[in-house]
């Protein structure tokens, strides 16, 4: 299978398999420490769960979107503004039409083509542990913060392993049949990914990506601010960029 139908049919099972009360809480809780920011970047925002939810009672896509990932008529939002990227067309058009993002990247993280000092806020969460270079992605995210600005990185502490994700998810209220259909459409997701060939390497652990925050913020003179274990299943990290 070429990547490409991967992360379309992907981008199809994303909701189904991740939005619940536990991604509500995970985004509540990113929200709190980017909640002055009027420009706020989303690096491999998927279809936009970390941004925005889907308005309470909407079935389905709320927003035209075309071919250039510009959204149509009554996009207008008010503050904060936010801005996904994503290597996956299907995912940033869904997050669009969902109303959950602003304005669509379509970009590598550790690339993403908006000036330095551009943005107030960036948050990324479940992305470190696949991009082949999380120094990159973190430097680069320095990059198009403004000074003082604040980054907040999320990952898996076990790489999201079935049984602490099923724990977690049942501790923040999702039903008994909503984990047990999101399990088995995670299962089917695995074993499409593996007849990939050019998905890339394996996930990488914690502590790899701990140290590559450590490389990238000594870097580029950003201080972390705060480094905690969430919910059994996730270390979050929130970084100052330097004045």
């Amino acid at each position: 299978m070429r990547a490409e139908t991967f992360w379309r049919i992907y981008a199809q099972q994303y909701d189904p398999i991740w939005d619940s009360p536990l991604i509500d809480a995970l985004r509540a809780r990113i929200h709190a420490e980017v909640a002055s920011a009027g420009r706020i970047l989303d690096l491999g925002c998927g279809t936009g769960l970390l941004a925005r939810p889907r308005p309470e009672g909407d079935p389905g896509p709320v927003r035209a979107v075309d071919s250039d990932l510009r959204v149509g008529p009554g996009s207008d939002r008010p503050h904060p503004v936010w801005l996904g990227a994503d290597t996956s067309i299907p995912m940033l058009e869904r997050a669009l039409e969902r109303g959950r993002i602003d304005e669509a990247l379509h970009a590598d993280a550790a690339a993403v083509p908006i000036p330095s000092d551009s943005v107030d806020a960036v948050v990324s969460a479940n992305l470190l542990q696949f991009h082949p270079d999380a120094v990159a992605v973190i430097t680069e995210a320095l990059r198009v913060l403004r000074p003082g600005g604040t980054l907040v990185l999320a990952w898996p502490v076990d790489a999201l392993a079935p049984a602490t994700v099923w724990r977690a998810e049942r501790a923040s209220g999702r039903r008994w049949l909503s984990r047990l259909q999101a399990r088995a459409r995670r299962i089917g997701v695995s074993a499409l990914a593996g007849t990939v060939r050019d998905l890339g390497a394996r996930p990488r652990h914690d502590d790899e990506i701990t140290h590559a925050l450590d490389v990238a913020t000594g870097v580029a003179g950003a201080e972390v601010v705060g480094l905690t274990t969430w919910r059994e299943v996730q270390r979050l990290a929130v970084v100052r960029a330097a004045r």
